[in-house]
Parts: C-alpha cells; structure tokens; sequence
C-alpha cells in the first residue's frame, strides 16, 4: 500500500489543510499523521487529545512532537533530523506540508524542512488563507460531500479553537466551493505542488 505522511505544525492544520483530501484516499493509502507543536487553546481542553481524535476519523497513524510553538526555528535541525529518519524509513508517496507561501514563522520551518527531507517525494503545499498573502493553485483534488463532512467533523473535536472564524462549517464549504469552481467541480481542496514525482 502506498503511504501519505501529513505535517501539522500546529493540531489542527492538517484538517483545515487538507482533511478531505485525506478522508477520500484513506482507504487507498496509508496515513502517517504527525502534529509538532500545539495549538494554542482558546478555551479549556486538549488540543493533542483534539488532534488524536480528529485523526481517528480517518483511521491515520497519528504522533505528536511535543516542540514549542512559535519557536520551531531554533530546532529545524532536529526536525530535519527527525523528518530524514522518518522517509529512510517509510519512503512516502505523498506528503503533505504548509504552502511555500505561508507566513507563519514555524509553518516556513516545517515547509524548508520537509522539502529537504522528503525531496524524493511528491510534496504538496496545503492552502491556509490567514497565513498567506498569495497562493499557487497548481493541484485541484475533487472531494465529494462525504469529505467534506468528515472534515467538518474533525474540525468539531477542536473544542479548544471553535471561536476561531476559520473553524466554522460555512469557511470549510466556501472555500471548497470557491476551487472548485475553478475547474468546474463541486467541491476541492488545492495545493501547490512543490514537488511532483510520477504524476501519470
């Protein structure tokens, strides 16, 4: 079976990254999912608990680092370390990671990292809006309605970041909706391609 690893500097990235995405291929794949550091909550709770059940949803291998937040930059060698151990042994198909053009600063760290660990993978960016001032639709993933409710239901296990707007039900619909009207579908989620491997 093929293997997708998925990067979350923060719990909670990957499901508004690419949680649909993630939903349909999980029976065709396995999925590695790795968090970093953790959200910083908004209300009482468990963001790591939060992530864990989220990734539940979809049946993924799920981790957590335990870095600091906000400070990633003073260990992007221990997490290129720890990135190049773990493709020497899972050699991943596809990973996904934070955009090229994300702006936060430990999102930036995990991006030049897995791009120098995983450069013999296909590597694709995960569209965040808030964090980025431009974006590369290089890839459209057509999801289904299914998809988008899982990924709606593994927003809702994060209880500790339900105020945030991007966490809400209708930004999750919209933003599928906005791509997929670029290429004339119902819903999608995009993402750059940083780098493509074997594409056909």
């Amino acid at each position: 079976m093929k293997k997708i690893l998925a990067l979350a500097p923060h719990t909670d990235d990957i499901e508004l990254g690419c949680g649909a995405t993630l939903h349909k291929y999980k029976d065709e794949y396995q999925i590695d999912a790795l968090a970093i550091t953790s959200a910083q909550p908004l209300a009482t709770g468990d963001p790591v608990q939060e992530f864990y059940d989220a990734m539940d949803i979809i049946g993924a291998n799920a981790w957590f680092l335990d870095y600091e937040c906000r400070i990633l930059n003073d260990r992007r060698q221990d997490l290129l370390n720890y990135f190049w151990q773990l493709q020497q042994k899972n050699k991943y198909d596809i990973v996904f990671c934070p955009s090229s053009y994300d702006h936060h600063q430990d999102h930036q760290v995990v991006y030049a990292e897995a791009f120098r660990a995983f450069k013999h993978s296909t590597i694709l960016g995960y569209e965040l809006p808030w964090n980025n001032r431009i974006f590369r639709t290089d890839v459209f993933i057509s999801v289904e309605q299914q998809d988008i409710d899982a990924k709606i239901k593994m927003l809702d296990c994060y209880e500790t970041q339900l105020e945030r707007a991007f966490m809400c039900k209708e930004y999750v619909q919209d933003i599928a909706r906005t791509r997929a009207l670029q290429v004339g579908k119902k819903y999608v989620e995009s993402f750059e391609a940083i780098r493509v491997i074997d594409l056909l």
